[in-house]
C-alpha cells in the first residue's frame, strides 16, 4: 500500500522516470517527492509533467536527502499510498510572505469539504496535514499556527524547503511546477494507523542568557545580557567569535524551556555587526541557554521506539529532518548509526531547513509520519454492540468530563492564539502559545488514550465523544464571530438611527421655538450626545483591547482643527451657559492628527460637562520646543489625591449636581491610552473649587513639511444658502435627516437612495456631493465617486459619511484626498466641514 522510491541519477528525466516507475503502480493517491537543487529546474519540471501528468503531487527543494541509506545528497526521493489506502486532497498557498489568516482559513475549508462531498469526515485519528514551506519566506511560524487552529486537531507535520547549504532560493512542488514564496497543504485520510512524532536532543546547560535587543521580523538576536549578541554568544560557548563566524551551521544551538520541555532555536550565523542570524522566531525577553548535546542516537532511537509501542513496527516513515542534525552527524561520524536506524524504520524523506509539528516551527529536530500495517478494522453494524454496562457507563461518564475540559482547554488557548495573531511580528509568541497548547493537548490526549482503551468495546461511544469535540470547536468558532459580527451591528445598525436623530433634531434647533421647548430640546440633544459619547467609548476599548489603532504620523497645522473643535463645541457650551473660546493658533505639530483629536475631544467633552458656570478656553503655548495643547475650565476641580484616578476605567468621580450628565467613566482612559500609542504626555493641573486644566504635550513640526490648512472666509458660515448638495445614501432616515437640515441652512437639497438616482441627478450640477461609503449592492463612495467623475468628466467636491468606524476607510479617503464623517453626525460639525469643504477645498 505505501511505496518508496530513491533515485541517484543526475539527468532530472530518468531520474523522475526512476521514481515515477517505483511509485505510481498500482495507482497511487498520495504522492510527494523530495529532489536536489542541483537539478535543472525547467527540465525537471518537464519530467514530472511528462510522468505525473494530472496527479496531486506534492514536493520540494531539498537540503539533502534521506532514505534507508541514510543520508544522501544530489538525487530524489519520494513516497506513495494506494488509492485502495487513502484519499489525499492537496493546494497551494501563494504569496506567504503576506498571507492573510483568512486565506489560509479558506483553503484549509475547502480541502475539507472535498473530503465531506467523498463520504469522509476528517478526524484525528484517521486524517493527518502535511505542510510544505518555502524555507526562505521565513513566514513558517505564523503559516504553521494559522494551519494549526483552522485544522482543529487534526495532525499537522512538515518541513521547510532547503537549497543544499547554499541558503539562496528554495521552492515547493505542486502539480509538476515549483514555485518561491509558496506552501502547499495537503490532507490525507486513511485507512493505515499513523503517528505524527519529532526528536530532539539538546536541553539548557543551567547558564541563561536573556535576550535584551532583537529585530523579530528578520529573526535577528542584537543582544544577550545587555552586551552584543555575538560577543555574549561567544563567551558562553568559550569560544573565540570569528572561530564561530567560520562555522555557520556548525554553531551550537540556543535552546529556550517552555512547559517543562526544551526547544532549540538555532543561529544560523554571526553577522558582520556581531548581530546572531537566528533560523526560527526569537524576541526580547527570551530566556536562553547554549544547548547540551545528550545523543542525536539515543533519542532518535527512543523516538522509534515510542512509535513502535503505539502503532507496531513501521512499514515506512516519511520524515523530515534538519539540515543542522545533519551537518552533525557527518561532523561526529553517526552516518553509519544513522543509516542503520533509518532502515530498521524504513524512512523516506529530506533534509529541511526547519520542521514543524502541530503548530509550532522547529530547528535542529527529526519530525515524521510513521505507518503502521492495515488492521482491517471495518465499522460495526447498528446494533451490533451490547448495552453497556453501569461500570462501562460510568466510565463513559469519566470520559465524556474529560473531554469536557479539554474542549475548554482548547478553546481558550485557541483565542489566546488568536489574540497573538493581532501583532505581526510576535511570532515568538505564536510558538510559545503553540508549545503551551500542545504540551495541554498532549496531557489530555494521554488521558483520554488511557480511558479509550479501557472502552475499547464502546466504539459508538467514542465516536459520539468525537462528534461533540468537533461541534464544541464549531460552537467556539461561531461564539467567537458572533462577538465580530455583534461589534460590527454596534458599529452600523446601532448608529444609524442615532445619527438620523442627531441629524433631525439640529434641524429642530434652527426653528423658532419658545423657551421651553427650546431647554426640553437642549435635554434631548444632551442625552443623545451622552449616548453617542458612550457607544464610541465602548467601540474604543474594544479596539483598543484588539490593537486595532494604527498610526498615521503627518506634519500639520493646528488652526483648522482648532475651528473645527469650536464649532462643534460652541453650542453645546453655549446651551449650559458657558463661554467656550479658542484662541487662534499658526503652531505646526507632528503626530497622528486624527488620534490626536479624539484627544482633544475627551478634554472639551469633559470641560463642558463639569463646568457649572464661567468659561472654557483652548490654547497653544510653546514648551521647550514641543507644543503644549491645552484646555482651561472654571469647573468643580478634581481633588489633588484623584488626579490618577480619573484615567482609571470606570472611575468617574462622584461629584456634581443631581442635572450634571455623566459619561462612560472611559473617556479620560481612552485618551491616555491614544497618549501612550503616539507617546505623547498627558498633563493634568486642578484645584478643586476652581477649575482644570488638560494639556497634551506634542512635538513640534515644520512648516515646509506642514499640510496647511486653508482658513475659512469671512461669512462663509451664511453663504451655505443657495448651494446645491447631492446626498446619495441607501438608508432612508439618515437620508432624509440630512435633506431636512442641509435645507435648513439654505441649501438646496437633490436626495438619491441609489447610485442611478444619483447619477439622473447630479445632471443638476451639484456645488457638493455627500456620499454613505457602504452602498446596496456591495459598492462603495469611490466605486460612486469614479462613476460621477466619468459621467460629469470632472471631479466634484466630496464629504463621504459612514457609521463603519473600521480604520481603513479614513486611510481610503485620505488617499484619495477626501474629507471623511463618521456617523453619528454632529450637526454643528457637519455644517463646519460642509463649509470647509466647499470654500477651502473647491475653492468657491
Amino acid at each position: 500500500m505505501i511505496r518508496q522510491a530513491t533515485s541517484t541519477k543526475s539527468d532530472p528525466f530518468e531520474a523522475v522516470r526512476e521514481i515515477h516507475d517505483a511509485l505510481a503502480r498500482p495507482r497511487a493517491e498520495f504522492t510527494a517527492v523530495f529532489c536536489s537543487k542541483r537539478y535543472y529546474q525547467p527540465l525537471l519540471e518537464q519530467a514530472f509533467r511528462e510522468f505525473f501528468g494530472g496527479t496531486a503531487l506534492v514536493g520540494c527543494t531539498t537540503a539533502g536527502e534521506i532514505s534507508t541509506a541514510g543520508y544522501t545528497d544530489g538525487g530524489m526521493t519520494g513516497l506513495s499510498i494506494a488509492e485502495e489506502a487513502c484519499v489525499a486532497v492537496s493546494d497551494i498557498i501563494l504569496d506567504v510572505s503576506h498571507f492573510k489568516p483568512a486565506q489560509i482559513r479558506v483553503v484549509v475549508e475547502d480541502l475539507q469539504n472535498q473530503l465531506r462531498q467523498r463520504g469522509i469526515e476528517p478526524a484525528s485519528h484517521n486524517t493527518f496535514a502535511l505542510m510544505l514551506i518555502d524555507g526562505m519566506c521565513c513566514a513558517e511560524e505564523q503559516v504553521i499556527s494559522t494551519l494549526n487552529t483552522a485544522l482543529g486537531g487534526l495532525p499537522l507535520f512538515g518541513g521547510s524547503a532547503g537549497d543544499d547549504m547554499r541558503i539562496a532560493a528554495t521552492q515547493v512542488l505542486y502539480r509538476g511546477r515549483f514555485y518561491s514564496n509558496a506552501a502547499t497543504l495537503t490532507l490525507v485520510h486513511t485507512v493505515l494507523p499513523f503517528r505524527v512524532f519529532s526528536s530532539q536532543h539538546f536541553v539548557g546547560n543551567g547558564e541563561q542568557a536573556i535576550v535584551t535587543g532583537a529585530d523579530p521580523d528578520r529573526r535577528i538576536i542584537t543582544e544577550l545580557n545587555g552586551d552584543s549578541a555575538g560577543l555574549e554568544y561567544a563567551r558562553m560557548v568559550e569560544c573565540d567569535i570569528e572561530e564561530l563566524r567560520a562555522k555557520k551551521m556548525l554553531l551550537p544551538p540556543l535552546v529556550v524551556r517552555i512547559g517543562g520541555s526544551w526547544y532549540a532555536r538555532s543561529p544560523s550565523g554571526i553577522m558582520d555587526d556581531n548581530s546572531l542570524k537566528m533560523a526560527c522566531a526569537i524576541d526580547e525577553g527570551v530566556p536562553l541557554s547554549i544547548g547540551r548535546n545528550t545523543g542525536m542516537i539515543p533519542n532518535l532511537k527512543r523516538s522509534f521506539e515510542a512509535v513502535q509501542a503505539a502503532i507496531g513496527s513501521p512499514v515506512a516513515v516519511l520524515g523530515i529532518d534538519c539540515v543542522m542534525r545533519r551537518v552533525e552527524a557527518t561532523s561526529l561520524d553517526l552516518g553509519p548509526d544513522i543509516a542503520r536506524l533509518f532502515e530498521e524504520n524504513r524512512v523516506i524523506g529530506f533534509s529541511a531547513y526547519g520542521e514543524q509539528i502541530n503548530g509550532m516551527h522547529l530547528n535542529n529536530t527529526f519530525t515524521g509520519i510513521a505507518f503502521g500495517q492495515s488492521v482491517g478494522i471495518e465499522r460495526p453494524e447498528a446494533g451490533s454492540i451490547q448495552a453497556a454496562s453501569p461500570d462501562t457507563q460510568t466510565e463513559c461518564g469519566r470520559l465524556e468530563q474529560e473531554n469536557a475540559k479539554l474542549r475548554k482547554t482548547i478553546q481558550v488557548l485557541l483565542r489566546r492564539i488568536e489574540r497573538s495573531m493581532t501583532i505581526p511580528s510576535d511570532t515568538f509568541s505564536l510558538f510559545q502559545n503553540n508549545v503551551l497548547l500542545e504540551k495541554t493537548v498532549q496531557l489530555r490526549t494521554e488521558d483520554i488514550v488511557e480511558l479509550n482503551r479501557k472502552l475499547s468495546q464502546e466504539l459508538i461511544a467514542r465516536r459520539e465523544v468525537e462528534v461533540a469535540l468537533t461541534a464544541a470547536k464549531a460552537e467556539a468558532e461561531r461564539a467567537n464571530l458572533s462577538k465580530t459580527n455583534f461589534l460590527a451591528s454596534v458599529s452600523h445598525d446601532l448608529q444609524q438611527p442615532l445619527n438620523a436623530a442627531r441629524l433631525l433634531l439640529g434641524a429642530l434647533m434652527d426653528e423658532d421655538l419658545s423657551s421651553s421647548g427650546m431647554s426640553l430640546l437642549g435635554r434631548i440633544e444632551g442625552a443623545l450626545e451622552a449616548a453617542e459619547e458612550m457607544l464610541a467609548d465602548f467601540l474604543d476599548v474594544s479596539k483598543l483591547e484588539a490593537g486595532g489603532f494604527a498610526t498615521h504620523l503627518s506634519h500639520f497645522a493646528i488652526g483648522p482643527q482648532l475651528a473645527q473643535l469650536e464649532a462643534e463645541y460652541a453650542p453645546q457650551a453655549r446651551r449650559k451657559g458657558l463661554s467656550l473660546r479658542i484662541v487662534p493658533s499658526e503652531a505646526v505639530l507632528h503626530t497622528d492628527k486624527g488620534l490626536l483629536q479624539r484627544i482633544l475631544r475627551n478634554f472639551l467633552a469633559n470641560a463642558i460637562r463639569y463646568t457649572r458656570s464661567g468659561r472654557i478656553l483652548v490654547g497653544c503655548r510653546r514648551v521647550d520646543g514641543e507644543i503644549m495643547v491645552e484646555v482651561h475650565d472654571t469647573g468643580i476641580g478634581i481633588p489633588q489625591d484623584r488626579l490618577q484616578d480619573i484615567f482609571e476605567p470606570y472611575r468617574s468621580l462622584a461629584i456634581g449636581g443631581p442635572n450634571d450628565t455623566h459619561g462612560s467613566g472611559l473617556g479620560l482612559t481612552i485618551a491616555k491610552n491614544f497618549a501612550d500609542i503616539l507617546g505623547l504626555k498627558l498633563v493634568v493641573r486642578s484645584t478643586e473649587g476652581r477649575g482644570s486644566c488638560f494639556a497634551v504635550r506634542v512635538p513640534s513640526g515644520h512648516l515646509r513639511r506642514a499640510a496647511g490648512g486653508a482658513s475659512l472666509p469671512q461669512g462663509a458660515a451664511a453663504t451655505l444658502v443657495g448651494q446645491r448638495v447631492l446626498v446619495l445614501d441607501d438608508d432612508a432616515a439618515s437620508r432624509e435627516a440630512l435633506a431636512t437640515i442641509l435645507g435648513g441652512w439654505g441649501c438646496e437639497t437633490l436626495a438619491a437612495a441609489t447610485v442611478d438616482e444619483a447619477l439622473s441627478l447630479s445632471r443638476k450640477r451639484p456645488d457638493l456631493l455627500i456620499i454613505d461609503y457602504h452602498l446596496d449592492e456591495g459598492l462603495t463612495a469611490l466605486d460612486v465617486l469614479d462613476t460621477l467623475r466619468k459621467h460629469a468628466g470632472q471631479e466634484k467636491p466630496a464629504l463621504v459619511i459612514s457609521a463603519d468606524l473600521s480604520k481603513e476607510i479614513p486611510e481610503q479617503l485620505q488617499r484619495r484626498g477626501l474629507e471623511f464623517l463618521p456617523k453619528p453626525i454632529n450637526p454643528a460639525r457637519l455644517r463646519s466641514l460642509v463649509t470647509y469643504v466647499l470654500y477651502c477645498q473647491a475653492g468657491h
